[in-house]
């Protein structure tokens, strides 16, 4: 066979060639990436007992793929759950602030547990949460029962005495600059006097002595206790349901103003509530120039006298 002849042969074996590997080459690239899992723990570990905010930052070019609007009514948000909701609870608050996101964890009990954020390139990542030690609340509460303990009947009869006068004056106050702060402290008061009078209700069970005031100290305990719980209560379901109406209309300014008083209400930093709150105030309201100046923190209830 002449070279003539033989080349149209060998051009058409090299295009048929040709064209099998761009096959290939389009069918590798086209190939679907598996999906990249990328793993880290939320450091420092959350206690048993404690509310945990964790700030955690995001590429904005492969952002979560979830609904990132803010629930501005201040319930817990469903985007992330932990595997195991025995050991913690997560929330993820504030969802739409750019780059970064903001985890409030609750600690249930000591472990490990994770949750997962997914992206919308299909990739995720996923956050392990460690569960150790006991919270703030925790070592405050053993504290004041070791104090307790040390004292006899007559000193802890005195000290009943004194919180219930402290709590009867916070009450006093429901007229005066700032009266949101005073409920939750006139309840602090009487929950410390319910702790004093259950040290004391021990010491008579053991010692079998007839304090004849113990009905009469027991019966004003609770009196006070359950008064001051209905006032908190009625307070702050007023209060939320104020906040909700501004939301509702869209009367930002009104609703950041309304929530810096519920935060004042709510008076205790470590709980869940103030704290989601919280975030809601200065990571949503204030960047959009909806609340000025400066929140007072009431900080951690349980660290007061």
């Amino acid at each position: 066979e002449t070279p003539r002849k033989k080349l149209p042969r060998a051009v058409a074996g090299a295009g048929v060639v040709a064209i099998v590997l761009a096959i290939a080459i389009v069918a590798v690239v086209s190939r679907p990436k598996s999906p990249v899992v990328s793993r880290s723990t939320l450091s420092p570990p959350v206690a048993v007992g404690e509310v945990r905010p964790y700030e955690e930052s995001w590429s904005e070019e492969d952002p979560p793929a979830a609904d990132l609007r803010a629930r501005l009514d201040g319930e817990p948000t469903d985007l992330v759950r932990a595997a195991d909701e025995r050991i913690a609870r997560v929330e993820w608050v504030v969802p739409d602030t750019r780059a970064v996101a903001h985890f409030l964890v609750h600690g249930r009990q000591a472990g490990q547990t994770t949750f997962e954020v997914r992206k919308r390139s299909g990739s995720s990542r996923v956050y392990t949460v460690v569960v150790e030690g006991s919270s703030k609340h925790e070592r405050l509460r053993r504290s004041r029962e070791e104090k307790l303990a040390l004292l006899t009947s007559v000193e802890l009869k005195e000290a009943i005495r004194k919180r219930i006068s402290q709590g009867e004056a916070l009450e006093t106050l429901e007229n005066a600059p700032h009266r949101e702060r005073f409920p939750r402290r006139a309840l602090h008061e009487y929950e410390r006097a319910e702790e004093a009078l259950e040290r004391l209700r021990k010491i008579v069970s053991r010692q079998g002595d007839l304090e004849a005031d113990l009905g009469q100290i027991s019966d004003s305990v609770k009196e006070h206790a359950d008064r001051a719980r209905e006032v908190f209560r009625r307070a702050r379901e007023f209060e939320k349901l104020r906040y909700d109406h501004f939301v509702r209309r869209e009367q930002w300014d009104d609703a950041g103003k309304e929530l810096s008083v519920l935060l004042s209400l709510l008076g205790d930093h470590c709980e869940g509530d103030f704290q989601r709150s919280l975030l809601l105030l200065e990571k949503w309201y204030r960047p959009k120039g909806h609340v000025s100046g400066n929140f007072e923190d009431p900080g951690c209830i349980e660290e007061s006298e």
